[in-house]
């Protein structure tokens, strides 16, 4: 009977300690798994952080990209206007230019006509003269 309970005994311990094996395993498997799903956590919520910043830094530049196009477009139209206004300011001086050219001109004409008439007139009363003498 000792020998028949001594050898049940070591067969309880040897289930025993498979059990517990078995049940450490168990325990570590599950540890495991629990730190492979932390990990996937921790992973996705990097990568939704990384995401939210990448969005955040594309609209930071989109919004800069924006004043940039603005402020070129300021520029642009100042630009614009400057040149319209130089052009202005160009055909102006050349009109008046033009026209002091040409009042210039009729005067010279004016003067040139005033001493041919004054010639013509003159020997127009010289030959008067001769023909009343």
């Amino acid at each position: 009977l000792s020998l028949s309970h001594a050898a049940a005994m070591e067969e309880l311990r040897s289930e025993l300690q498979l059990g517990a094996s078995a049940e450490a395993e168990r325990i570590r498997r599950e540890e495991e798994e629990r730190r492979l799903n932390e990990l996937i956590r921790l992973s996705t919520e990097a990568e939704t952080a990384s995401a939210l910043a990448l969005k955040e830094q594309a609209q930071k530049l989109s919004a800069s990209h924006i004043v940039a196009l603005e402020e070129l477009k300021t520029e642009i139209e100042r630009v614009q206007t400057e040149s319209e206004e130089r052009r202005t300011e160009d055909v102006r001086r050349m009109r008046n230019e033009v026209e002091a050219s040409s009042a210039a001109a009729l005067e010279e004409q004016a003067q040139e006509l005033s001493s041919l008439h004054a010639l013509a007139f003159n020997d127009l009363r010289a030959e008067l003269h001769s023909s009343c003498a």
